[in-house]
């Protein structure tokens, strides 16, 4: 029922050897990858862009879903990561691989990163989404606990909603639309 959204996922990175690192991105429908040259989410800059849901991990140069270029990261340093996507249709996912240069697996068997070399990222306990549901026309969200009620049209631009109060009923307007709670 519900199919069309975006979600964006924030961790740290903390690699346990130094190298030189390609990350690879796929997702359905398209996703976009960044990380920081450091542990900052204010610095994060766009790594890779996955265009094509219809695709696995690919090797470096065949698309923008993987770096080209390598990256140097050092072990024991924590590093920003954050990927965004959009889902439209069919199934839902976002992955993200590495390899470090000498490693020689195929980029289509490579396995998303997980495991101890990521760390949680997240803002203390807000209020959590309760839920969603739509009608004809409208659409309706439901949530538990503080926060300000955010819109945007493009995941870039956040609206606080001052007055939104839960249950939230919004009219469901040609184009789309993203919720989100902030502290």
């Amino acid at each position: 029922v519900y199919n069309t959204y975006a979600g964006r996922m924030r961790t740290w990175i903390t690699p346990t050897q130094d190298g030189f690192y390609h990350f690879f991105l796929k997702s359905d429908n398209v996703g976009e990858l960044s990380l920081s040259p450091d542990a900052s989410f204010s610095n994060l800059a766009v790594i890779a862009t996955d265009t094509d849901a219809a695709t696995g991990f690919e090797e470096p140069g065949v698309s923008t879903a993987t770096t080209a270029n390598t990256i140097q990261l050092l072990a024991g340093v924590r590093y920003a990561l954050q990927v965004v996507w959009e889902e439209d249709n069919g199934t839902d996912f976002c992955q993200v691989a590495w390899r470090e240069d000498n490693d020689i697996t195929p980029a289509d068997q490579l396995v998303p990163i997980s495991g101890p070399v990521l760390s949680y990222y997240g803002p203390p306990a807000l209020g959590n989404f309760t839920s969603v549901s739509s009608t004809p026309g409208q659409l309706t969200i439901a949530w538990a606990g503080a926060g300000i009620l955010q819109m945007s049209d493009d995941l870039a631009a956040w609206t606080d909603l001052l007055t939104a109060t839960s249950p939230y009923t919004s009219s469901m307007a040609p184009g789309r639309k993203f919720f989100r709670l902030r502290r």
